[in-house]
């Protein structure tokens, strides 16, 4: 559950990384984005990017992207949200929504920018993380807490993990900067037998994590490919900001497997699971709005999907599209 949380808290920022998924390739033989500069229309490549504020009448600019270096027009468009955010002292609202092949990934929240700068002055954040997770019949609560520190040493440490569980209580060991060392298995044993395990990342990050209903049934429809529902929701809280996020899909083109590595610890697992979901990206939109101002972006990749309805709509969508 430790990196399910780190994908959610990667996918926070969102709004200020799509651009690199201009980089990646469409999985088709190209298709048309609307393009403001070659009328109308434009046979693409790589991602069909729009971005646009809330000002009566802004069209703001809309493109194919290829490459990093088209998106030159999405900074000039969203130029005055990087100034007022650093001066505004108004709550930031935030939504986001994130396209994995029809599987949707919510965000809707309010960052106080005071957070960030008491982040900054304590070179730190202190945690406080709680999610719901269920496929099919079974279901993952984990809570996460602690202070997590910006000081390269401290980070360093977080490599060094302790899964405890069990009654009397037994605890392991694990240095995650060992390749050899089987995290995944200690992690996945733990949590069949006893249901409950305490994973402790270096001195200060404590992740609880229990299931309930058949976690071994469940392991055993992944390895078989089994199509199976799932909805997740995780509330984040620091200081005075929060943020939810929501999860629903099914596992018809994410395999179940692919989810299922999101609840290991272990740093192999979340590379390689961020690795898959990517290959699934097919959609990513932000709004940003302080006070009544609003600003919008996103990218996607099929045929004309660069329209601001159908942008907004991934930035809205309740759930599976």
């Amino acid at each position: 559950m430790m990196w399910t949380i780190t994908f959610r808290m990667l996918s926070v920022l969102a709004f200020f990384a799509f651009v690199n998924i201009s980089t990646v390739q469409s999985r088709s033989n190209g298709f048309n984005c609307l393009e403001q500069n070659h009328r109308g229309v434009k046979s693409c490549h790589g991602q069909c990017v729009r971005a646009w504020t809330s000002a009566r009448g802004n069209e703001g600019s809309y493109f194919c992207a290829n490459s990093v270096y088209d998106l030159e027009q999405v900074a000039q468009t969203l130029m005055p949200l990087l100034q007022k955010l650093q001066t505004t002292s108004e709550k930031v609202t935030l939504k986001v929504g994130i396209d994995l092949d029809g599987t949707i990934v919510r965000i809707d929240g309010t960052i106080d920018p005071s957070t960030i700068f008491n982040a900054m002055a304590r070179k730190g954040i202190s945690l406080d993380f709680k999610s719901n997770d269920r496929y099919d019949h079974v279901t993952f609560i984990s809570k996460l807490y602690g202070f997590l520190s910006f000081n390269e040493r401290a980070l360093r440490k977080l490599s060094q993990v302790r899964l405890c569980s069990g009654r009397p209580q037994k605890c392991t060991v694990f240095d995650g900067s060992n390749p050899s060392t089987d995290i995944d298995g200690a992690y996945e044993a733990k949590l069949i037998e006893n249901k409950k395990v305490t994973a402790t990342f270096g001195d200060d990050i404590t992740l609880e994590t229990s299931v309930q209903g058949d976690y071994k049934n469940l392991l055993e429809k992944a390895k078989k490919n089994e199509i199976v529902d799932m909805e997740g929701t995780a509330i984040f809280k620091v200081d005075n900001s929060n943020l939810k996020i929501v999860i629903q899909g099914n596992t018809e083109k994410i395999p179940l497997s692919v989810w299922l590595e999101t609840h290991s610890p272990s740093t192999d697992s979340i590379e390689s699971e961020l690795l898959d979901l990517e290959n699934h990206l097919t959609g990513i939109a932000a709004s940003v709005c302080i006070g009544t101002e609003c600003f919008h972006a996103g990218a996607c990749s099929t045929n004309l999907c660069n329209t601001k309805q159908n942008l907004l709509e991934i930035t809205n969508s309740p759930g599976r599209v």
